[in-house]
C-alpha cells in the first residue's frame, strides 16, 4: 500500500543515510538522530613547561560529530568546522614560551563547541585547561657608572664668516665606560649628528648614511640582537668617524643604554639611560 506522508517537508526529514533538520508530519515534530561527543581530554594534563611545549587533545564520540576547537591563554585553536571521524580524534595543541620577564603564569585552555546535531555528553566538559608558569621577575638595576666622553681625533677646521667650523676630513671618536651593580648583558648605542647640510663619510662600524650614524656598543653586539657582552663593568671606544661634506658649527654626540632582557637575565636599567659629554652639550670646533 503506498503511504501518504500528510503535510510534509520532504527537505526536513531522514531520507536513507542522510541527516537533515528537524521536521513535521501531519502535526507531529520528528526529530534526527543528534550525534554525541562522549570524551574531550588532553592525555597529558601535567604542568606545561615555561619555554612551552605541544600536547595531544584527544576527541572522542559518534562519528560524524562536527565541532569548533578553539584555544586561549596561549593555546593554539586546532580549528572549526572539525568532523569527527575516527574516535578517539587526536589534535595537536601548541603552547608557546611563556619564559618571557615578567610574564604572569597562565592557563593555556581549549574550548569545545558542539555543531548542529552534535551534542556534549552528559559529564563531559566544555573546556579543558592546563597550566604554564610565569616567566622570570624583572631585577631593575642602576649603573652606578655611566660616562661618555668625545676625541678629536684629526682637526680639520675652516672659518665661513668670522665662524670657525669643521671642515670634511675632521675625525673624531667616542669612549663609553660602564659599570652596573650586577653582571647583565647591557649595551649602548651612540648616536653622531652634524646636522642638515652636512654628511658623515666612513667610519668602521658605524651605521646608516647621512647626517645621523649610530654604533653599538660593546664590541660584538648590535641593538636588539641580545648578543652582548655579560659583564658588569667595561669601557670601550669607538672606530674613528670622518665628517664627509659640510661645514658644521658643531657636532652632537650622545648615547642610549640599553639593557638586554632579550637574554633573559630579566634586568632593566633604572634611572636615566641618556648620556652626552659632559660640561658640552655639542662638540664645537
Amino acid at each position: 500500500m503506498p503511504s501518504n506522508i500528510e503535510h510534509a517537508n520532504i527537505s526536513d526529514l531522514k531520507l536513507g543515510t542522510a541527516d537533515v533538520a528537524a521536521g513535521y508530519i501531519g502535526h507531529k515534530q520528528v526529530y534526527p538522530n543528534t550525534r554525541q561527543i562522549q570524551s574531550f581530554a588532553f592525555t597529558d594534563t601535567s604542568g606545561v613547561p615555561v619555554t612551552g611545549t605541544t600536547r595531544v587533545l584527544n576527541v572522542g564520540g559518534e562519528l560524524g560529530s562536527t565541532f569548533n576547537l578553539v584555544g586561549s591563554g596561549g593555546a593554539s585553536s586546532p580549528g572549526n568546522n572539525l568532523v569527527l571521524y575516527n574516535s578517539p580524534q587526536s589534535y595537536n595543541v601548541t603552547i608557546p614560551t611563556n619564559y618571557t620577564c615578567g610574564s604572569s603564569s597562565r592557563n593555556p585552555t581549549v574550548t569545545i563547541t558542539p555543531l548542529g546535531n552534535t551534542a556534549l555528553a552528559s559529564g563531559v566538559p566544555t573546556s579543558r585547561s592546563l597550566s604554564q608558569p610565569a616567566g622570570p621577575a624583572i631585577t631593575y638595576v642602576t649603573p652606578s657608572t655611566k660616562t661618555i666622553s668625545v676625541t678629536e681625533v684629526t682637526s680639520v677646521t675652516t672659518t665661513i664668516g668670522g665662524q670657525l667650523r669643521w671642515a670634511p676630513g675632521a675625525q673624531f671618536s667616542v669612549t663609553l665606560s660602564l659599570a652596573t651593580t650586577t653582571s647583565m648583558p647591557v649595551y649602548a648605542r651612540i648616536t653622531a649628528n652634524c646636522y642638515s647640510g652636512s654628511t658623515w663619510g666612513s667610519g668602521t662600524n658605524w651605521t646608516s648614511s647621512g647626517s645621523t650614524k649610530y654604533y653599538s656598543m660593546p664590541s660584538g653586539g648590535a641593538p636588539y640582537n641580545y648578543q652582548n657582552n655579560n659583564q658588569a663593568t667595561w669601557t670601550e671606544t669607538s672606530s674613528v668617524l670622518t665628517l664627509g661634506s659640510g661645514n658644521p658649527a658643531y657636532v652632537r654626540f650622545y648615547a642610549y643604554i640599553y639593557e638586554s632582557s632579550g637574554a633573559l637575565t630579566c634586568y632593566l636599567i633604572g634611572g636615566s639611560s641618556y648620556l652626552e659629554p659632559s660640561p658640552q652639550y655639542n662638540y664645537p670646533p
